[in-house]
């Protein structure tokens, strides 16, 4: 049978070796060799076992792998299993990695520099602000490895924090016995001169490539003469090198699979942020209002807007400023939610969204029963409660149109385009997991989400809605067209308070979407969508934003309403 290509430097067929034969079969579901070391990573994390067939594979892979004649740059670095060296028979090292850090690992890469005629390199290290043991795995390798702080341009352009664990890297004979004469990229810890100390100093990586940009690394760590110094003119035998587990390295050309399958290697957004020209690029800088207008705007409010844009290198950082602004004002009358107001009132009405869109808060309003001495209780209380909220954004499907008619008793018949929409939370610290306990405990409908949506940052969907174009509900936008969120629906069964809300959405930039958070202080009048919305005497209790990716990475830049799990 012919070879899968793979792995562009090792042939592998069915039927070349016992070895080889049983990995060509694990590819065949692959999608990429990156799947398919995940899957040996899955395989082995946690286990016990010091010498798991799954080693054996990767050994195997090893052995035929290319020796890198050159590396050099930037590697993100996977651990896929360690082992604990001398000890066959339980291999504490790995349990204790796979169930404390491998879903958050210190250690995220290395970093190649020709320097005369040797490569001089680093590891790299990032700290992972929602793990505990990360965190405390960093402060001992600082004080192991006396790790230094990575510049400001590497924390952005890579995503890590930390650098130290120099090494010498070239082409050599391979030190692990038995494996003498397999030419490997030899990465070696041991020099004196590059003063590392335990127990870096007894370390010699190796890696071979086994695909461009992808390399197969082991580790060695020397059991004998571990009170001299190293001396290189010795055989690698009179150290007696014991292997002690399998990595990865991989160049950007495996960007793309390496964030999908090991998020962990890098901070996106922050990445993502260093890459974007913002002040150049006019979906950054330029708001899309409608034309013309059919809200309730005013030229006066919208001059004040434009003036107040001015320095702010996109329409999010004005954002942030406003938010900022009225949360130093207690009082609700604040002059910066007319100008709030204005933007939402000159915005388009959007007739379709899809896909998920990251969520912020921009400022809460007291109103109703609540409004009282004209004091923003509401979103004074914000920062507080900002660290117990899971609240992440919200999703958008198209509904089949009997499920529509289902949940609105008929009233929706599909007539305008309407969509299935999703609040969307994350249970990740402990105080948002204690928060969706509670909204468990207290039984509201809540669905988990599937595995790639949990990549997207979300755990769990809730508070569900229904979305369709309509004019707004709150009198105060004089019958502006908008997106309409409702949640009044009883087959919704919505949670109080939110089975009294109808969200309002308008898109106020590309990819970015200003929400008013409204709310029936009529509480006692039964919903029906047949009555005029006056009855229900809607308020508008705040706004808030829905945004795409890139706009994502900018709030993350800019730290506007960051919550623990953002750092």
């Amino acid at each position: 049978m012919a070879a899968l290509k793979f792995f562009n430097e090792i042939d592998i067929k069915e039927g070349a070796d016992p070895l080889l034969t049983e990995i060509y079969h694990d590819m065949k579901d692959k999608s990429s060799p990156l799947e398919l070391f995940d899957s040996y990573l899955k395989e082995t994390k946690g286990t016990l076992k010091n010498n798991p067939h799954t080693y054996a594979k990767l050994a195997k892979l090893f052995e035929n792998g290319k020796s890198a004649e050159n590396v050099e740059g930037h590697f993100y670095g996977v651990t896929i299993g360690l082992r604990t060296g001398i000890f066959k028979r339980c291999n504490i090292l790995n349990f204790l990695w796979g169930k404390l850090l491998a879903d958050a690992p210190p250690w995220v890469g290395k970093g190649f520099s020709p320097v005369g005629n040797n490569i001089n390199g680093i590891n790299y290290f990032r700290k992972n602000n929602i793990s505990l043991l990360n965190r405390i795995s960093i402060l001992i390798l600082n004080s192991v490895l006396n790790l230094q702080s990575a510049a400001e341009k590497e924390k952005n352009n890579y995503g890590y924090d930390r650098k130290g664990g120099a090494f010498i890297g070239r082409v050599d004979w391979s030190v692990n016995p038995g494996s003498e004469q397999k030419k490997v990229f030899q990465i070696n810890y041991c020099i004196s001169s590059l003063k590392n100390g335990f127990p870096l100093k007894y370390l010699i990586d190796e890696i071979v490539e086994v695909a461009p940009g992808l390399y197969l690394g082991q580790l060695l760590f020397a059991t004998k003469r571990l009170f001299e110094e190293y001396n290189p003119e010795l055989q690698s035998g009179e150290y007696r090198y014991v292997h002690f587990g399998y990595f990865l390295l991989m160049d950007e050309r495996w960007d793309t699979e390496r964030q999908r399958l090991f998020p962990y290697t890098e901070d996106i957004w922050k990445t993502r942020a260093s890459s974007i020209p913002w002040v150049k690029t006019p979906k950054f800088t330029n708001f899309t209002f409608a034309e013309p207008s059919d809200g309730n705007c005013s030229k006066v409010l919208l001059k004040e807007v434009m003036r107040d844009k001015e320095g702010k290198e996109t329409v999010l950082d004005l954002l942030k400023f406003y938010s900022e602004r009225i949360g130093k004002d207690v009082d609700i009358n604040s002059p910066y939610f007319l100008r709030l107001g204005e933007i939402f009132n000159s915005g388009i009405a959007a007739r379709e969204v899809r896909g998920y869109y990251h969520g912020a808060v921009v400022a809460f309003r007291n109103e109703g029963y609540i409004k009282t001495f004209n004091i923003n209780t509401l979103n004074m209380a914000w920062p507080l409660a900002r660290h117990f909220s899971p609240w992440t954004g919200k999703t958008f499907e198209d509904i089949d149109t009997n499920k529509l008619k289902e949940i609105t008793d008929g009233f929706e018949e599909g007539k305008i385009p309407a969509f299935w929409g999703t609040n969307t939370y994350a249970d990740r610290t402990p105080k948002q997991k204690f928060v969706v306990e509670a909204m468990r405990a207290v039984n509201i409908w809540l669905i988990d989400a599937t595995g790639e949506e949990v990549s997207r940052g979300y755990d769990v969907k809730g508070f569900f809605f229904i979305a369709r174009q309509g004019i707004s509900v709150n009198p105060e936008n004089n019958g502006k067209t908008v997106l309409q969120f409702n949640y009044r629906w009883k087959n919704l069964k919505t949670f109080p308070p939110d089975n009294y809300c109808i969200d309002e959405l308008v898109q106020i930039a590309e990819g970015l979407y200003m929400g008013q958070l409204i709310y029936a202080t009529n509480i006692l009048e039964k919903y029906d969508p047949t009555k005029s919305s006056s009855v229900y005497d809607y308020r508008n209790f705040g706004y808030f934003l829905l945004m795409d990716d890139d706009w994502y990475a900018r709030k993350i830049e800019i730290r506007f309403d960051i919550t623990p799990l953002e750092g």
